[in-house]
């Protein structure tokens, strides 16, 4: 699963050296990093920040930033780091927040998110260093599933060891945003399922069993539109679905990709391939898209404007 990932509420992206100054006034309060002999002076946060990107490079995975959607502000940080643990070297999953985020449930969501992050690594298993007194992360441990290994001594002092088995963690899900250029311009590929009364949507679905995410893109494209003039352009993200009614987790990536600029404005669809909405007919078209349009940010958005406007 790549990043960013995106959450109802969070944004978890690699940390840079521009979130200098943010890091080290949350690494700054003594409550935070509570374990250490004292706060983190600014040098010790640069020397964290190079250690953290070092680790990106060498080991494929770190602790990332945690920033707020809404307001771009980094909350913290949160990520899998290979430790040291009585001999064996295991993913740990840790989680640091600013003292005036804590009570917010941004740490439980931000662990969340990066747990399919985790199992799209390779990791079959993450466990998180707990101190027994540490009764808010034992919490945040609960709600996602983990529960106590084993009682290990880790940096000289007891901690408890809670693992979670990914298995049930994989990215499961893909999206498409197809755009072409059309004679008005840009356009973005949508399409409507005929006489449900469906919102209209961009082409999505679930990645077979073994299949290579871009595979499984390119077939929900040709599945969805007919569409066969298409072709990758980049990864955009990966987004944290969580069903309104069951509460299961769909996390969802996100590719832009590319098709030739000839054929019909609008036209309908009759779904093949082996998938539930086999038999069912889409009305296809092209829309067209604000010269600024960020596909990321903006496709929701946008997507329930056409709606609204019924085009």
């Amino acid at each position: 699963m790549v990043l960013p990932i995106h959450t109802e509420r969070l944004t978890i992206r690699e940390v840079t050296m521009a979130d200098l100054d943010e890091l080290a006034v949350i690494y700054a309060h003594p409550e935070v990093l509570w374990w250490e002999p004292a706060p983190f002076t600014r040098e010790q946060t640069l020397e964290w920040l190079a250690t953290t990107i070092r680790r990106y490079r060498d080991e494929g995975m770190g602790e990332y930033a945690v920033v707020l959607e809404a307001t771009g502000e980094l909350v913290g940080v949160c990520g899998p780091v290979y430790r040291e643990i009585e001999g064996e070297r295991l993913p740990e999953l840790g989680w640091d927040l600013a003292r005036e985020r804590w009570g917010h449930g941004y740490a439980t969501e931000a662990a969340r998110a990066v747990l399919p992050h985790a199992a799209g690594l390779g990791l079959h298993r993450v466990y998180s260093l707990i101190d027994p007194a540490n009764f808010r992360s034992q919490g945040v441990a609960r709600r996602l599933g983990m529960s106590v290994e084993r009682r290990v001594v880790w940096d000289g002092r007891p901690h408890d060891l809670w693992a979670l088995e990914l298995a049930a963690h994989a990215v499961t899900r893909v999206a498409a945003y197809v755009v072409r250029d059309g004679r008005r311009g840009r356009e973005l590929l949508v399409f409507a399922p005929r006489g449900l009364g469906a919102r209209v949507q961009v082409p999505a679905g679930r990645r077979r069993a073994g299949e290579d995410a871009g595979v499984a893109v390119l077939r929900e494209v040709l599945e969805e539109s007919g569409l066969e003039d298409v072709a990758p352009v980049s990864v955009l993200g990966t987004q944290i679905w969580t069903h309104f009614e069951t509460g299961d987790v769909y996390p969802t990536v996100y590719f832009e990709l590319m098709a030739g600029g000839g054929g019909p404005r609008a036209w309908e669809h009759t779904v093949g391939g082996e998938g539930v909405d086999r038999g069912m007919i889409f009305d296809c078209r092209w829309e067209p898209l604000p010269l600024s349009f960020d596909l990321w940010a903006r496709t929701g958005a946008f997507l329930a404007c056409l709606e609204a406007a019924g085009r």
